[in-house]
């Protein structure tokens, strides 16, 4: 009849709307999911870069925290930490330079029981004006002591560094024991040949003094 074949229209109708809505939501559904899948590979691929970035960073740190590990284990001038008094770091210089087997046997020390007495007092003040102020202490001649009672003279510095969340005191020294015992030896030099000169000058002088006063007669 009329009415059976208008409401099978009606419903071929609507299943093709129904149809058309529910492709249309599944296209805009695989959209959104292209969207999604494209947008967390880049997310993926930025992190594989940050991590690779990290990667060769913490690479370059490592190299070059190395680098300057042995840069300090080389250096032949002592490199000690001092941490609010006492030895945190040594370098292998410093114990040669005081005489001692290993690094270990300056780690944990305070820093004044390798100072001679004469020179604790100005030492300490150095160490609290360097942490209250940042700047460096300038270049000073001291006296040390060895691991055997015995004196050395070495030129120190000292200027401030982070150590461990905190700040501590880098010392950097070096033994000049040597070169005061050759200074010592060239001042005795000369001051030996003056005084040889000045005797053989004083005895002429003497005598053209006695000649010219007429003791010997004339001339």
């Amino acid at each position: 009849t009329d009415s059976e074949m208008t409401a099978i229209g009606f419903l071929l109708i609507v299943c093709n709307v129904i149809g058309i809505v529910t492709e249309r939501r599944r296209q805009r559904a695989a959209r959104k999911q292209f969207l999604l899948n494209e947008e967390l590979s880049h997310s993926v691929d930025r992190l594989d870069q940050e991590l690779a970035d990290r990667d060769h960073t913490e690479a370059l740190f490592r190299n070059s925290e190395e680098r300057h590990r042995r840069l300090v284990e080389l250096s032949p001038d002592g490199i000690i930490v001092v941490d609010d008094g006492f030895v945190a770091f040594a370098n292998p210089s410093a114990a040669r330079i005081l005489g001692h087997d290993s690094i270990d046997d300056l780690m944990g020390r305070e820093i004044v029981s390798f100072l001679h007495e004469d020179v604790r007092a100005i030492a300490t003040t150095r160490r609290i004006s360097v942490l209250e102020s940042g700047d460096p202490a300038p270049v000073m001649e001291q006296r040390w002591l060895c691991a055997d009672g015995q004196d050395i003279f070495v030129d120190s510095t000292a200027t401030q560094i982070p150590w461990q969340s905190q700040t501590a005191i880098l010392v950097v020294f070096r033994d000049v024991t040597e070169r005061k015992k050759i200074d010592r030896m060239k001042s005795d030099f000369i001051s030996t040949v003056s005084h040889e000169l000045r005797t053989p000058l004083t005895s002429i002088r003497g005598a053209l003094g006695l000649i010219t006063g007429g003791a010997v007669g004339d001339v």
